[in-house]
């Protein structure tokens, strides 16, 4: 019965094709990532719309705080469990970075096998 409230829960905040909020913390603070899901077959793709201190959205202001790889890895570990419980095996994390002022695109594809939260 968990898993299948889990699962519902899950499929319920994927939200394919939809603007989907998630607030998230780390020792820097909280933080607040915008991303639209895709899917196909057993992969679920999130791109990553934007993702910033959650105090820029309260206030209005820009509030510049680097957000280094553990921030990153810590909001995929939690995009990751929810994907799998939503029965993905596989989950691509697709975003734009502005590094040093040049934008690239990072992709971290995560196999989500033994995820499952039973």
């Amino acid at each position: 019965m968990r898993k299948a409230r889990r699962r519902r829960r899950a499929t319920k905040f994927i939200d394919l094709g939809n603007l989907v909020g998630l607030d998230f913390h780390v020792a820097g603070g909280r933080y607040h990532l915008d991303a639209r899901f895709t899917a196909e077959g057993d992969a679920l793709t999130m791109h990553v719309v934007n993702l910033q201190p959650v105090e820029a959205l309260a206030t209005g202001v820009s509030v510049r705080r680097p957000i280094g790889i553990r921030e990153v890895r810590r909001c995929q570990e939690t995009v990751a469990g929810i994907a799998a419980d939503a029965g993905y095996q596989h989950l691509r994390v697709v975003g734009r970075r502005r590094n040093h002022r040049r934008d690239h695109t990072q992709v971290f594809d995560i196999d989500l096998a033994g995820m499952g939260r039973g």
